[in-house]
């Protein structure tokens, strides 16, 4: 419950397998998110917001995490892209698509 009450499912008076379907249609939503102007879920709802202003300021923030893949992919496989800047830039925001799996097992740990 704890998990779909952080990324917006509904969970009052739903029964428990309803809420697990959103909650893994949500993370395969996430997945194959293509649009580049709307952040990572998982990440928003677990990471401080003085964490996110400054991922966001350095242009590190997910905006999905097969797309962020696949453009770092084409930056250094395809060629487009040599700046080893925009590599390790490219690589952080892979990263973060990372701890985006895991941010919920991480936070829960800490507390």
């Amino acid at each position: 419950m704890y998990v779909a009450k952080n990324i917006g499912v509904e969970t009052e008076g739903r029964e428990i397998n309803a809420i697990a379907k959103d909650v893994a249609n949500a993370a395969l939503e996430e997945y194959k998110r293509v649009d580049e102007n709307e952040e990572v879920t998982w990440l928003k709802s677990y990471i401080p917001e003085n964490t996110l202003t400054i991922w966001r300021k350095t242009t590190i923030m997910s905006t999905g995490i097969n797309l962020s893949l696949a453009k770092l992919l084409h930056q250094t496989h395809v060629g487009n892209d040599s700046d080893p800047i925009n590599i390790t830039f490219g690589g952080l925001k892979v990263a973060l698509c990372d701890l985006d799996g895991s941010a919920n097992w991480v936070l829960r740990s800490a507390a």
